[in-house]
């Protein structure tokens, strides 16, 4: 029900620049490469090391750093001698060599390539949820004393019975031309700490964090919430970009008065968090990887938390392993949600 985005590829000295970090990182090509691969016949298996093919490599590398399929990449001279250049400089770093031709029993992820599967849930699904949200907003300002800002989103159903609904063109080459995009709870609190920036991820939205936000917003600091609905199963159309949404958190904090924030995500929410660090690492109270902390799920059933755990302590990220918790879990944990809250806290505090 969401508007598809155009691809954005980097330009030639991003590609450059990311392709030498990936390279820089990767220690086994022989058990990092199959990953990123399924078997045709079972999507659920990766296949050995010496089944994926040259073309197989082109196809997936075409995707991950010029974010198109491998047929386009190859109507562009320049585009198909940097794509072969990776690929032989990749083999020449590990001293392998992939054989030539295209292994059709294998298939490389594209994320946004890829076809999308679609599951059929019922409109009273949808409905319980927007209840379930609408709820939800009342105890965050009626209970918790939060105040609304940014766009009311109206889903996809309301545009339909709205004739008058008009859209903003999708795409904007500059964000700072559009309309606010994000919309975000806010409560105010002791000035003396610096505020947190709450962001969720995918599922039901705030709501699914009623365990833990009541404790954080117990910190007393000020704290934001910013709400993504368009992961949060609500139908909803439109989805900002990545520039449109660091320009809303900007404007956010300068709305209030805050020169920085102290970021606390979750799931998703740490891409988003990511863009932050990246784009507007003035706004991050602390540079990483100083002032970061990561909690990872030990058996966490969407990455490798133990690959994960590896990578950023060679980075000097501080990371806790939360032994025996598979993703989300911690919020079924008070002992766990403790500790997360009293680094939260220390950070706050501390940066002040």
């Amino acid at each position: 029900m969401q508007r598809i985005l155009p691809s954005v590829a980097p330009s030639a000295k991003e590609r450059s620049d990311l392709y030498s970090v990936c390279l820089a990182n990767i220690h086994e090509a022989e058990t990092w490469l199959p990953e990123w691969f399924m078997l045709s016949g079972n999507p659920t298996a990766h296949p050995e090391f010496q089944d994926i093919c040259r073309d197989n490599v082109a196809e997936w590398l075409s995707w991950a750093f010029f974010g198109s399929a491998l047929e386009d990449v190859l109507q562009d001279e320049a585009a198909t001698e940097e794509l072969n250049y990776m690929i032989d400089n990749f083999e020449q770093e590990f001293h392998i060599q992939f054989d030539i031709g295209y292994n059709e029993d294998i298939i490389a992820y594209r994320i946004n390539l890829d076809p999308v599967h679609a599951y059929h849930r019922p409109l009273a699904f949808y409905a319980l949820v927007m209840f379930g949200t609408t709820l939800f907003g009342c105890a965050m300002q009626f209970i918790w004393g939060m105040t609304k800002f940014g766009p009311e989103t109206k889903s996809t159903v309301w545009n339909l019975l709205d004739p008058q609904q008009t859209y903003e063109p999708f795409f904007k080459t500059n964000p700072e031309d559009g309309p606010e995009k994000v919309s975000y709870w806010f409560r105010d609190g002791d000035r003396t700490k610096k505020p947190i920036v709450f962001i969720h991820g995918i599922g039901a939205g705030l709501m699914c964090y009623v365990s833990f936000l009541p404790k954080l917003f117990a910190l007393d600091t000020p704290i934001f919430c910013i709400e993504l609905p368009f992961v949060s199963m609500h139908c909803i159309e439109d989805v900002p970009t990545m520039q449109e949404t660091i320009r809303d958190l900007q404007k956010m904090l300068q709305r209030h008065e805050f020169d920085d924030a102290v970021f606390v995500s979750h799931s998703l929410g740490t891409a988003v968090t990511s863009w932050v660090v990246k784009y507007m690492s003035k706004s991050v109270a602390g540079v990483m990887p100083i002032n970061t902390k990561v909690f990872l799920s030990e058996n966490d059933n969407i990455v490798d938390s133990m690959r994960v755990d590896t990578y950023l302590n060679h980075h000097g990220i501080d990371t806790v392993l939360m032994r025996g918790l598979d993703h989300a879990s911690f919020l079924f944990f008070p002992t766990w949600q403790k500790e997360i809250l009293a680094t939260i806290n220390q950070f706050v505090s501390q940066q002040a």
